[in-house]
Formats: structure tokens, sequence, C-alpha cells
């Protein structure tokens, strides 16, 4: 009350003006964190979406491999059973496994039709329709193989199997055929987009040289304005076709969509330039030159890109991503047991430590390279905490905390490869029961001596014992030998 009393009505007005502009500033921070916020949450819906047409892709290859493999598979034992049907005194046990048999030449039809829908091209999708109608005549044909054995005509029932079996038997290598159609469908796509998109980004810079060397001689600045507006137009369609292509190939890099926004915004700088009444044509063209640079690297990514997706197997891009993740996962595993081994053991110099952390810097860089071309998901955050630990190790900090985040680097990245392989369990998948037989109870062998240091402490398996399991038996066998170690490793 003291206080306001003694201030002076000037000063009270200053003192409301000042509360004033604190709340538009506060507002207009406010607006700004929301509008960051929601070009964030659109750049992860757009992230989401692009990630979710890649793995849809490399999903159809990888379900139309494991149809083959289930084709070559139900050929075999309709063989087998085929011998058996022939054989009167086995006819209805015969018969019981040939109408499982058919229910899965059934399923296999149904996998087959559902595959058909999914896949781009035309030819490809006539092909497996085709198969999965071979395949359901199959199951017809089983279905009364199974009936004739089941009433004692073991010569009818051994006809009709081999006759299942006849229509069974090119089923693999067609489905296999198909699939490869498709792959080459899917690079033919991509590639004719991409050296489209290469044509036009190249035609954009060319016209870009022009209106910077217009904005440097003064040309009439209202022309050079439209012009330019045109040009960034341009560059912004390319960007989407780019982040569209990204969507269907892992190998196509999103460094070209950088590239490009990056063209754009400097097109924006230029004609803002020349939009008042005194207009900077030295700025206008330092900008303009600065997009002309900016489209050629987006030429030079799209070509990189272009060259990458010619030179693959597979229709996605993910599986050279996933070959390339596996071969760096395999290298982070030995450093992580050299590490391991060096802390247990009390052991390193600082030559040792400098040489593991230019291991560690590689490894970062490459997952690098892998963010910048899109590669890999989460490839970033990879590359980031590989970084961190090379500069750990090179100020020659080796302790329990630093071995153990470079075990989990390890997982992580065999994780990232796990992704990519799509060792996704499928629920929709018809499930196959197996009646348990009987056998003798295994006692495991003896641990492997090569397994202990010598002092009975056990190391971790090496990357060339584990490159022959599956993702999910690599995680087993880690978690196996913690715990016998007691949770030390």
């Amino acid at each position: 009350q003291l206080l306001d009393k003694a201030m002076t009505p000037e000063l009270r007005e200053k003192l409301a003006a000042l509360r004033d502009a604190v709340k538009e500033l506060d507002a207009d921070r406010t607006h700004d964190a929301l509008q960051e916020l929601a070009k964030k949450q659109a750049e992860l819906r757009d992230a989401l979406e692009q990630a979710r047409e890649l793995f849809k892709r490399a999903a159809l290859e990888t379900d139309l491999a494991k149809l083959a493999q289930d084709a070559k598979q139900l050929t075999a034992e309709q063989g087998k059973t085929t011998e058996k049907l022939a054989r009167a005194d086995s006819g209805k046990s015969s018969a019981a496994e040939e109408r499982t048999l058919a229910a899965r030449a059934d399923s296999l039809a149904a996998a087959l039709d559902r595959a058909a829908q999914k896949v781009p091209g035309a030819a490809t999708r006539q092909g497996l329709r085709q198969a999965g109608e071979q395949a359901r005549q199959a199951a017809q044909k089983m279905q009364q193989a199974a009936k004739s054995g089941q009433q004692g005509k073991s010569a009818d029932a051994k006809q009709q199997g081999k006759e299942a079996e006849s229509q069974l038997d090119p089923l693999a290598e067609q489905i296999s055929d198909e699939r490869q159609k498709m792959q080459q469908e899917m690079r033919k796509e991509v590639l004719d987009a991409l050296e489209r998109t290469l044509a036009e980004t190249v035609r954009l810079a060319q016209r870009q040289v022009g209106l910077a060397e217009a904005f440097r001689r003064g040309a009439l600045v209202s022309q050079s304005r439209i012009d330019q507006g045109t040009v960034e137009e341009g560059a912004g369609k390319l960007m989407q076709q780019v982040t569209a292509l990204a969507a269907k190939n892992a190998l196509v890099s999103p460094q070209a969509g950088v590239a490009l926004a990056a063209a754009r915004q400097s097109m924006r700088a230029a004609v803002e330039a020349v939009a008042s009444a005194s207009p900077n044509l030295r700025d206008a063209a330092e900008q303009a030159d600065v997009a002309v640079d900016a489209l050629t690297v987006a030429a030079f990514n799209l070509l990189r890109s272009k060259e990458k997706v010619g030179g693959s197997q597979s229709g996605s891009g993910l599986q050279e991503a996933m070959e390339q993740m596996q071969q760096m996962a395999g290298k982070q595993g030995k450093l992580s047991e050299q590490a391991n081994g060096m802390v247990q053991q009390g052991q390193g110099g600082m030559q040792q430590l400098l040489q593991m952390a230019m291991q560690q810097r590689a490894i970062a860089q490459q997952l690098e390279r892998m963010r910048a071309g899109g590669q890999v998901p989460g490839a970033g955050e990879l590359a980031r905490e590989g970084k961190e630990l090379a500069r750990t190790l090179e100020a020659g900090r080796l302790n329990r905390e630093t071995a153990d985040r470079q075990q989990r680097l390890f997982k992580k990245m065999l994780d990232a490869g796990r992704s990519l392989q799509g060792e996704e369990k499928d629920e929709t998948k018809e499930r196959q029961s197996t009646t348990a037989k009987a056998g003798a109870a295994r006692t495991p062998d003896p641990l492997d001596p090569r397994l202990r240091r010598g002092d009975d402490a056990l190391r971790l398996p090496g990357w060339e014992s584990l490159q022959r399991l599956s993702p999910e038996e690599r995680r087993r066998v880690l978690d196996y030998f913690r715990r016998l170690a007691g949770g030390s490793l």
C-alpha cells in the first residue's frame, strides 16, 4: 500500500504498459511454441505413415518367401503321405494325415489370394491368383485321396495323392518367381520415379542459376520475383515426390528432401529481399546462389539413391539395410566383449582405449550414414549413443558403466535388425497343432571350457557364434549367460 501511494501517475502508466508488453510477449511465445509443437506432430505423423508404407512392402517380400517355403514343405510331406496311402494296412491313419495336409493346402491357397490383393503389379497379382487356384485344386485331390484311403481303396488313394503332389510340386518355384517379379516391379517403379525427379531437379537448378544471374544484373525485379516463386513451387512438389519415394524404398535418401527444403527457404529469402520498395538485389542474388547449391545437393542424393536402388535385390531396400545393421551389430558385439574383458581383468592402457574409441566412432559414423539415408528408424539415436561412448573412451574412462552402455547399444542394434526382419507373430495366421511324441530325456552337454577365461568367470559368446541365431535366440542366449554369471555380465 505504501508503494502504491508513492507511485506517480506517470509511473503507474509505465508499469501498466510494461505489464501489457509482458502479456503480449508471453502470448507470442505460447503461439510460437504451439506452432512448433504442431509442426513436430505433423512431421511425426508423416514419418510414421512413411515407415508404415515401407514395412508393408517389406512384409510382402517376407510373406511370399514364407509361402514358397510352406509350399515346398507341403509338397515333401504329401509325397510321404502318398506312399502311406498305397499301403492297405495304414489307410485310416494315412487318411487323417491327408485331411490335415488338405487343410494346409487350403490355407496356402487363401494366403496366396490375400497376398495377390496386396501386390502392386497386375502381372504378379494374376500369377499369385493362379498359384492359389492350383493349391486349392491340390487340396481337393487330397480330400479325395483321404476319402479313398478311408474306404480302403489304396490304389485310388495313391493315384489321387500323386496328382495332388504333381500340382503342389511347381508351386514353391512359381511363388519364388512371382516374388522376384514383384521385387523387379517395385524397383522399376522407384527407379523410374527417381529418374523423373532427378531430371526435374536438374531442370530447376538450371532455372535457379538463371535467376541468380538475373538478380545480379538487376533485371526486371517484378518478373524475377514471379519466376522465383514458380521455381519454389516446383521445389515443393519435388519434396512431396521424394517423401513418397522414401516410403516405397529404404534406399531412397531423405536428405534429398532436406536439401529441397533448404532450397525453398533460400528462394523465399530471395523473394523477400526484393519485395520491398528498396529491393536488395545483392542479398537476393546470394540467396539464389545458396538455393542453387541446395538443389545440387538434392540432385546428388537422388543420383546416389538411384544407384543404390538399381544395385539392390529386394524391392523395399530393407533387406540391404538389415544386412548392414547386422554387420555393424557384429562389430559392436566384439567391441562390447573386449570392453567387458578389460573391465573384469582391470587392464587397458590409454593406447588400447584410444583404439577402442576409434572403432566405436567408426560404428557411430556408419549409423549416422544410415540415419541420413533413412534406411533404419532410430539409427540417429544409436549414432548419438555411439559418439558419446567414443568420447568417453577418448577421455580414458572405461568402467563398468561404460561397458554396460556398450552392451546396451549392442542389444539395441540387434533389436533394430530384428525390427527390419519383421519377425513379428502373425496373429491372423491359422495355428497348426502337433501331437506330442514319446522321446528320451536328454541331459545338456558339459559347459564348453572355451567359455571360461581361466578364473571361472563366464564370458559372453562372440558374434561368430551369435550371428547363426535368430534375434530372439540371441536375446535368450545373452540373458542365459548373464544369469549364469549371477547378473555380473
